[in-house]
């Protein structure tokens, strides 16, 4: 999807890098990161620690973290690894996994990678993820469930 290049292959620095994704007059996501080294020939921004905050209906809906990415200037699409985090509002829903793919076209999360989906009442391990930003709607191959034990 993306290619990440040697140093020297940046046409732009950018500073405190920020970029929307709107759709139909409704913000879809917003990345953020300390730096942005754009990459024009191949239409790709590098972002270090990058913060992408999702939404749904106008509120936020899952806030994802890495060390790592990539986003695709003409299309929005964001690759990320390093060590991902994806962490929902409101249920607190947290995703791990290594690297992470969002296609904004479908708006959807994937990887081939391990997975590990962490609700209030359970863990879901397995490889491979396909889900919507809010992990309203998860698809984990090989899952095994876990349902965490009440204290008394």
């Amino acid at each position: 999807m993306f290619q990440v290049t040697g140093a020297g292959k940046f046409s732009q620095v950018l500073k405190d890098f920020q970029m929307q994704d709107i759709y139909n007059g409704t913000k879809n996501m917003v990345v953020e990161s300390v730096e942005g080294r754009v990459r024009e020939k191949d239409q790709a921004v590098d972002v270090d620690k990058p913060r992408v905050t999702f939404y749904k209906q106008g509120a936020v809906s899952s806030v994802l973290t890495a060390p790592k990415g990539v986003v695709a200037m003409n299309t929005h699409a964001v690759q990320v690894w390093g060590g991902v985090t994806v962490v929902t509002k409101g249920s607190s829903t947290t995703l791990t996994t290594e690297s992470l793919r969002y296609d904004p076209k479908k708006q959807r999360f994937m990887t081939q990678d391990p997975v590990r989906l962490e609700r209030a009442d359970s863990v879901t391990i397995g490889v491979g993820l396909d889900a919507e930003p809010d992990l309203s709607r998860v698809r984990i191959g090989r899952e095994k469930v876990y349902v965490k034990r009440r204290s008394t």
